[in-house]
């Protein structure tokens, strides 16, 4: 199933709020989204001129993506898919991506949809009197495996790679 674009913008408001990608690489999005429109929105345009405004300022474009209150599961399906790929590169550790989800979690509740009951307590998987390392990096993998397949917007700026 293909993300819409209200899928993609929640990715990317969670993921600014949390500093994993950088705000160009919405920009990239934007930029991608109107060369393949034939007659572009509103809100691409500005979030494609938006390359040099602030954080805050660009969330609150992403916001305008939304139909509903709170994040699509396909935006948590494209984050669980961006997390995948970083924890198999070697760029976050499970712990720190078990702490990030956990964080989700208590901001926007309805992830457990998408990550399942365990994302209440992932943050807890590390502590010694839960599950132990090893175990805890397992399940964290396991958790995020389930989104190795999804498509992933422009993580980073051509530039950059």
């Amino acid at each position: 199933m293909t993300a819409s674009r209200e899928d993609i913008a929640g990715f990317y408001e969670i993921a600014l709020d949390h500093r994993l990608v950088p705000v160009t690489a919405a920009v990239a999005w934007a930029d991608g989204e109107i060369t393949a429109a034939d007659v572009p929105d509103e809100q691409l345009i500005e979030l494609a001129l938006a390359a040099d405004k602030p954080i805050d300022a660009v969330m609150s474009i992403l916001r305008r993506f939304r139909s509903r209150l709170g994040y699509t599961n396909g935006s948590f399906k494209i984050l669980g898919a961006f997390l995948q790929r970083e924890l198999q590169a070697g760029r976050r550790t499970t712990a720190a991506t078990a702490d990030l989800l956990y964080s989700i979690y208590s901001r926007a509740p309805n992830c457990d949809e998408v990550f399942g009951d365990q994302i209440c307590c992932i943050d807890e998987f590390f502590e010694p009197w839960m599950m132990g390392p090893e175990r805890a990096d397992a399940e964290v993998r396991a958790m995020l495996q389930q989104f190795a397949g999804e498509e992933l917007p422009p993580v980073t700026t051509p530039e950059a790679e």
